[in-house]
This record gives C-alpha cells, sequence and structure tokens, in this order.
C-alpha cells in the first residue's frame, strides 16, 4: 500500500515538472490522489498557469468537485494553446457550467469538451452550444429539457459532433432531438448508443426525416442499441447517398461556373480543375457529349430518390 502510494506521488510530481518545463501537449490524469492531497492540487494548479504547451487536457475520474474546476479555471485562463478539456466522471453539477463558460470565452481556440457521467446539464448548459466548441460530449447523463436541447443544438453554428450514448432516449426524446439535428447545419456526427429505449418505428420515424436533407451529417451512431442491422443500415445508406448526391452537385455546378467563364472569353486555368473532372465532365459536354458518362448517369438513378 505504501509503495503504491510512493509511486503514485512520484508519478504527480513528474506531471507537475513536465508541466512547467512546457514538455507536454497531452495531459492525461485519473488519479484522484491529486485531489485528495491539497498541497499537490494546488502545484497542478500553479504548473497549468505557469504552462503553455498542454492542448489537450484529459481529467477524467480525477474526483474533482464544483470547487476544483474553479480552480482549474483560473488557472487555465488565457491558455494559449488549450483546445481539448475532459472533465468526464467527476462528480460535478450545475453550478460548473458558468466557470466552463468563462473558460471557452477567454480560450477561443478551445473546441471540444468532455462532460460525459457528470450531472451539469441544465437549461443554463444549453449556453454551450452557443460557444465556439465543435465537439460536446454530454453522455450518461440524466437529461430532462429534451425540447429545450434541441432547440438550443438547433441554435447551434459551430457544433460538428454530438455524443449522447445512454441518455435514456427513447420515442419523445429522439422526436424532440431529431428537430435539434435537422436544424443544426453543422452537425457531422451524433452518437446515441447504448440507449435501450430507441426503437425501430421511433428511428424511421423522427430520425431518418431529420437526417434525408442534411448536408453536413455524416455519421450516426447506434451501437448497443435494440435497433435492427436492417433500419441502422437504412441510415448509414442514406448518409452516404447523401454525401454522393452532394459530390455531383458541387462538380456539376463547378463545371458549368468554369464553361460560362471560358465563354464569355475569359482565360479560365484547368489546373483549378481535377484531372477526371476535366477529363469525364468538361471536355463531353464542351463536345455535346456525356449522356451515356457514368455521373450523368446516376443524377437519374432511382437510387437517388427518398427512401
Amino acid at each position: 500500500m505504501r509503495r503504491a502510494q510512493y509511486d503514485r506521488r512520484q508519478a504527480v510530481d513528474v506531471v507537475i515538472q513536465e508541466l512547467r518545463q512546457n514538455q507536454r501537449s497531452i495531459l492525461k490524469l485519473n488519479d484522484k490522489y491529486c485531489t485528495r492531497n491539497q498541497k499537490k492540487f494546488h502545484a497542478l494548479c500553479l504548473a497549468l498557469q505557469e504552462n503553455s504547451s498542454v492542448s489537450n487536457l484529459q481529467l477524467g475520474n480525477c474526483g474533482l468537485t464544483e470547487r476544483d474546476i474553479h480552480h482549474i479555471v483560473i488557472a487555465l485562463k488565457h491558455h494559449p494553446n488549450l483546445t481539448s478539456l475532459k472533465l468526464s466522471w467527476n462528480e460535478l453539477g450545475p453550478n460548473v457550467i458558468d466557470d466552463l463558460l468563462c473558460l471557452i470565452t477567454n480560450n477561443l481556440q478551445m473546441k471540444e469538451l468532455y462532460l460525459s457521467g457528470t450531472k451539469v446539464f441544465s437549461l443554463n448548459a444549453l449556453r454551450l452550444f452557443q460557444t465556439n466548441l465543435t465537439v460536446l460530449d454530454l453522455g450518461y447523463s440524466d437529461i430532462s429539457e429534451w425540447n429545450h436541447l434541441a432547440i438550443g443544438l438547433g441554435n447551434s453554428k459551430k457544433l460538428k459532433e454530438l455524443y449522447l450514448p445512454n441518455c435514456g432516449i427513447g420515442s419523445e426524446e429522439l422526436a424532440c432531438l431529431s428537430l435539434g439535428i435537422q436544424r443544426c447545419v453543422s452537425l457531422e456526427l451524433v452518437s446515441l448508443s447504448d440507449n435501450d429505449k430507441l426503437r425501430n418505428a421511433a428511428v424511421l420515424q423522427y430520425l431518418l426525416p431529420s437526417i434525408q436533407t442534411h448536408r453536413a451529417i455524416r455519421r450516426v451512431m447506434l451501437v448497443g442499441t435494440p435497433v435492427s442491422k436492417t433500419i441502422k443500415n437504412v441510415i448509414y445508406q442514406k448518409i452516404d447517398r447523401l454525401h454522393d448526391d452532394t459530390s455531383i452537385l458541387l462538380t456539376i455546378l463547378c463545371t458549368v461556373k468554369v464553361i460560362k467563364r471560358l465563354r464569355n472569353g475569359k482565360n479560365e486555368s484547368m489546373s483549378i480543375m481535377p484531372r477526371e473532372l476535366y477529363e469525364r465532365i468538361l471536355i463531353p459536354m464542351l463536345l455535346g457529349e456525356g449522356k451515356e458518362d457514368g455521373i450523368f448517369k446516376r443524377s437519374t438513378s432511382p437510387n437517388l430518390t427518398p427512401i
């Protein structure tokens, strides 16, 4: 026992020393020893205040309290390189939201916040959706205000990844959440894994329509749910087709733009176009051909109609 405590103390001392010397860009600490020993915790906060190299700070399951978060936020205020902060599985409540908002506001480069396994979610937490965060993890949380969460998500302009595993999401919750997903034009990934109340009918009725016209979303995670493999494949295939359609549309728009410039007598460089695009689309269109080309045939393919 004493040997283990000595090793842990030595490990924390090494971390503090490396922080002071700016030798770390990623700091992962999941040991409660540091927070239980106030002297060590104070030394850690001072080291963080002096540090300018850490970009990824992982303090999951460290026994942190709301008071500890306040001290950490003060230490990290105006940190030049911090982009990711993990506070998962700490005994944190809604009172930490103001401190976290202060941290994000003062560190505009901070993009990722992980709060799974905490109790921070409240109406005040919806303000996190209005920040520069691109990744937000609220998994394993007791969320009851799904209407408000959907509104906050729908108003977000920067969020790209939202993690909501094991949050008690059923049909009613998914109905609210799907509205937020549909309106959040920047969202690329949403995780609904380990929600054992999800059902096939709810996914088809609410989730599928929300992504049918969503041009940004690239991945929906449904691992560990009762949703059938067939329904999951429908969702995945729909997302793939959406991005195929978007790629085709952008290709055609780019081609038309170049053709207009050529017809207007402007010397447009072909170097801005991929070789495949130039050979398969532009030349056939200029020659009045290409109707049988695979890309043109695909634009009228029944595979592109809604599921």
